[in-house]
């Protein structure tokens, strides 16, 4: 059973009334079991005939159907500072930063918010109005606050873009994450190029050429990162989102599933399912070897299956138990045949 109110902030008129009062247009949250487990959340909806919807259709799946859980404040400022780290920006630009990201928390915690889509226009007015500072410091906090709330759902969309990639490229990560616009001529993707010389190319599909295209890039040049400071740092950051997103998604933690690298196995296991021979997989995958890739993948090659299954069938042509069981079932139905 769950049960909706709302969660008035302190500067509501009907603040002293409690979660009782649900006629004013304070954010809706929920608490209750549901499927066996304790809920306590906000819906990021004001309108009660909204929210009582969607609770009834959780109620009646037995599960919150919701697909993406918004960003918290805590982690869009954490992936932000990480950002301008990796940038080297100054320190005093640094700490311009953070001193932002006290004030806003500390705000967000007066006023009862948790997640980075509840500061909408009429919050940020309200968060403006507490500032002590002069136009001009006002007007570059402003520009700070607009930064912190746009990369917020950038990255969640970014997310999915990098995910598509990996799943559809093979690529590691950290390849992935530093993908810029030069690898990339129509449809193909630079991956590499061999100790020969050869470039090698894979070819993506169109939906996953529509999200990379839809996706606004940190850079004009790179899609995932600034392409400054460390590339390990970003990479783990990406890592950190990847892993709450398994989380999200209830994929279970055995045998490493809960890793970036499972998407390169996705790409590598469909195409041996599909009959792709394993030489090439190697190649698409810039193994050093194709005894490494027979390593991680031979149970899945459908070929060599194939291949086996044939060489069986080849061997009992030399069987002589099974050479005179065919003999003696082509006499009986040869006299069959007479007799009819």
């Amino acid at each position: 059973m769950l049960t909706l109110y709302r969660r008035h902030k302190p500067t509501c008129p009907h603040f002293a009334e409690g979660r009782h009062y649900h006629h004013c247009k304070c954010r809706i949250w929920v608490d209750g079991i549901l499927g066996g487990k304790e809920i306590r959340q906000s819906l990021g909806l004001r309108d009660w005939t909204r929210a009582n919807k969607k609770v009834q259709e959780w109620e009646a799946e037995e599960q919150i159907t919701e697909r993406v859980a918004p960003a918290s404040l805590v982690d869009a400022w954490k992936s932000l500072l990480a950002d301008l780290v990796a940038r080297k920006l100054s320190d005093s630009t640094i700490r311009k930063y953070k001193l932002l990201e006290r004030q806003m928390k500390a705000f967000a915690e007066s006023v009862g918010l948790l997640f980075l889509p509840e500061f909408d226009l009429d919050t940020l007015s309200k968060f403006r109005a507490t500032w002590k500072d002069g136009p001009r410091t006002a007007g570059k906090k402003l520009e700070y606050v607009f930064q912190i709330c746009k990369s917020g759902g950038l990255n969640a969309l970014r997310l999915k873009t990098l995910v598509l990639l990996m799943r559809y490229s093979g690529m590691r990560i950290g390849d992935a994450v530093s993908l810029s616009v030069d690898r990339l001529e129509g449809k193909r993707l630079f991956l590499y190029t061999q100790k020969t010389g050869t470039p090698v190319y894979t070819v993506l599909p169109d939906f996953v050429l529509k999200a990379l295209e839809a996706t606004p890039r940190v850079t004009p040049t790179f899609y995932f990162w600034s392409g400054v400071g460390k590339l390990e740092s970003i990479v783990r950051s990406w890592q950190t989102r990847i892993r709450k997103l398994f989380v999200l998604a209830k994929v279970s933690k055995a045998q490493g599933n809960m890793l970036s690298h499972r998407f390169r196995d996705t790409f590598s296991v469909e195409l041996l399912l599909a009959g792709v021979p394993i030489e090439r997989v190697s190649i698409l995958l810039g193994h050093q070897s194709v005894r490494i890739t027979e390593k991680h993948y031979s149970p899945w090659i459908r070929s060599r299956q194939e291949q086996l299954e044939a060489d069986v069938q080849r061997a009992w042509a030399d069987d002589p138990v099974i050479a005179s069981q065919m003999a003696g079932t082509k006499q009986v139905q040869f006299s069959a045949r007479r007799v009819n």
